[in-house]
């Protein structure tokens, strides 16, 4: 069923956008003028001619005899150029003989000119070129043999072909007709030619609106279940009983959700908030609940769990709906994330796209949360323009492209997830989040709309947070410590690790990796230098992969997890003795955990978390 997704995903992308070039091209055939197209406005009206009287002609059988037996297709005495002629059809070949005398008329270079300028009612002045070529050629595709082509410079670009063989106006070119080309290549799919309708593009397409329709019957019919049909139980409004355990095993509540309800809703209707950034819609993965092994996953849970969780129940509550007795397991940082209002502290710059954001409960309480934790900022509808937000003098070259960006205009209210970057037992604020603005990919789109939001706070300002939220933690064991990340993906990782060494105090081995491209993009430098120096247990790692001139970088250069493998990882002779904690952009974390899978590390010792789900 994945793949059958995927699969009519991107069909649709490719079929809608020829779809748009069919549109498009209808309606530039409907504006237009199908004289203009065709030449005929600027083309003389063809007066019938008539055979001369009185002259002694060649018979058709004495024209015959001066060409080989069987190789004339047709012969046709006609009138053309003050003389009568005969028109000789040889296989692909066509030749004018003189009807008197049976010599070949040939259509020369004057001739040519003379047939343009009494067929073209402009200003034959402005015949610029007589050149002859052969077709077939791009604008007279349909023709055969030697061609005049006469090119005449008025407004329209006109080009007229006259047929080398008979003298006849073949094709009167003109930009309007260009124009008309190059839409009907789109509009019938060949590329080459432009004249096949069966063409192998369009029957390809043509197969691929009918598995389009195949599959889209198939994802409708799938995405029903039988609890969508009880439709007596809806009617009855009847409610269902669900045992809410946490993960000791431990009956917490019981409590009871109507029938048909999403586990996402129904829960957040007895005050348990999952954590969620697409709104239930179940694209972000976060709303993980464990349920029976044996309930039916849907397409967007095989997609964004593992299928090691799958098979032990894990699901996710906007996908699972309450349609009879449910018992399920929700992990103990879900049970405990509370809802508050939070004031910001401070905004602090750390690179130029990365901000550390204090935050401080408004009630005055403490917040307790367990390193590696995130929580989730409630994001309003707002309205900004990269050009308001006050930036580092520092930084200011770096911002001044994005200036004239386009307004962000965000009319619909969203959450978003923040780790934590401070340790839970350290001095100062008790959230501290760093927050990675992405500018837009051009001038004319908004930037993000979490991260303009949070990047525009400001001491004073307060927020709406819910959590903490998340199992991205530090296993209770001996074994020695690998931590690789990157970006803003440095946050949990800070936290977990500070809390190791400062709290905890712990003697395990740890060694930390992270990756930027350039220093300007490296935070939190001087901390690292100073736990390592104050910690015999605990040694740090920069690589940057693009590495600015003024760097006067002499160290590992390239990703950080070939940086790791090739000067720590591959001379390891205990890996299987390594735990491994994983933060950064998505393809960093693709990269590492390919990278430690081929070195024989088990998952079960890779624990990540994935910010760019």
């Amino acid at each position: 069923m994945l793949f059958i997704k995927t699969a009519h995903k991107w069909l649709s992308l490719i079929i809608g956008i020829q779809l748009a070039l069919w549109l498009a091209s209808g309606l530039v055939f409907n504006l237009l003028d199908p004289r203009e197209v065709s030449g005929r406005n600027l083309a003389a009206s063809q007066q019938k001619q008539y055979l001369s009287p009185g002259e002694n002609l060649l018979s058709h059988g004495q024209i015959a005899e001066l060409y080989d037996s069987g190789t004339i297709g047709e012969i046709t005495l006609i009138h053309r150029f003050g003389r009568n002629l005969y028109r000789v059809a040889t296989g692909d070949d066509i030749e004018l003989r003189d009807a008197a005398s049976g010599q070949p008329f040939v259509i020369d270079r004057a001739l040519a000119r003379q047939i343009a300028e009494a067929d073209y009612t402009g200003d034959d002045r402005k015949i610029s070129g007589i050149e002859k070529i052969r077709a077939p050629a791009m604008e007279v595709r349909r023709h055969r043999g030697e061609v005049w082509k006469i090119s005449i410079a008025d407004d329209a670009d006109t080009t007229l072909y006259i047929s080398a063989s008979d003298g006849r106006v073949l094709e009167r070119r003109n930009d309007t007709w260009r124009l008309f080309d190059f839409f009907w290549m789109l509009h019938i799919m060949d590329y080459g030619a432009r004249e096949n309708f069966n063409n192998p593009i369009i029957i390809s397409v043509a197969f691929g609106t009918l598995w389009l329709a195949i599959s889209g019957c198939i994802l409708l019919f799938g995405s029903f279940s039988r609890r969508d049909f009880n439709l007596l139980a809806k009617l009855r409004g009847s409610r269902v009983p669900v045992r809410l355990y946490n993960s000791a095993a431990t009956l917490i509540d019981e409590f009871r959700l109507k029938a048909g309800v999403n586990l996402y809703d129904g829960l957040a209707s007895e005050g348990i908030n999952l954590p969620s950034n697409c709104g239930g819609g179940g694209s972000c993965g976060l709303c993980e609940v464990r349920l029976d092994p044996g309930a039916p996953a849907s397409t967007s849970e095989k997609a964004l769990i593992p299928a090691g969780r799958l098979a032990e129940g894990y699901r996710l509550a906007c996908q699972q709906r309450v349609d009879e007795t449910t018992t399920l397991v929700l992990d103990d940082t879900a049970l405990h994330a509370g809802r508050f209002e939070a004031e910001v502290t401070g905004s602090y710059f750390l690179t130029p796209f990365i901000k550390e954001i204090h935050l401080r409960p408004v009630n005055g309480g403490t917040f307790e949360f367990a390193a590696g934790s995130f929580v989730q900022v409630e994001v309003p509808v707002h309205r900004l323009h990269l050009a308001e937000i006050p930036i580092d003098p520092a930084y200011h070259a770096d911002w001044e492209k994005w200036q004239t960006a386009a307004n962000a205009d965000h009319r619909e209210s969203c959450s978003r997830s923040y780790s934590m970057a401070n340790g839970p037992h350290e001095q100062g604020s008790p959230l501290v989040l760093n927050v990675r603005i992405q500018p837009p990919p051009e001038h004319s789109l908004p930037a993000g709309r979490g991260s303009s939001y949070m990047f525009n706070l400001k001491a004073g300002d307060r927020v709406k947070v819910s959590g903490p939220f998340g199992n991205f933690r530090v296993k209770e064991s001996r074994r020695e410590m690998v931590f690789i990340g990157g970006g803003a993906g440095m946050a949990p990782l800070r936290s977990m690790i500070v809390d190791q060494l400062q709290a905890c105090n712990t003697d395990r081995k740890i060694s930390f990796w992270y990756g930027a491209r350039s220093l300007r993009e490296v935070f939190y430098r001087e901390l690292f230098d100073r736990l390592q120096t104050e910690h015999n247990n605990f040694t740090w790692h920069l690589g940057l992969s693009e590495p600015l001139p003024e760097d006067n970088w002499q160290d590992p250069r390239g990703f950080i997890s070939d940086i790791a493998l090739k000067n720590y990882l591959c001379g390891h002779c205990e890996l299987g003795n390594c735990e491994f904690y994983l933060c950064g952009p998505p393809a960093m974390l693709k990269a590492t955990i390919s990278m430690l899978t081929a070195l024989g590390v088990g998952r079960g010792m890779i624990a990540f978390d994935d910010f760019g789900s």
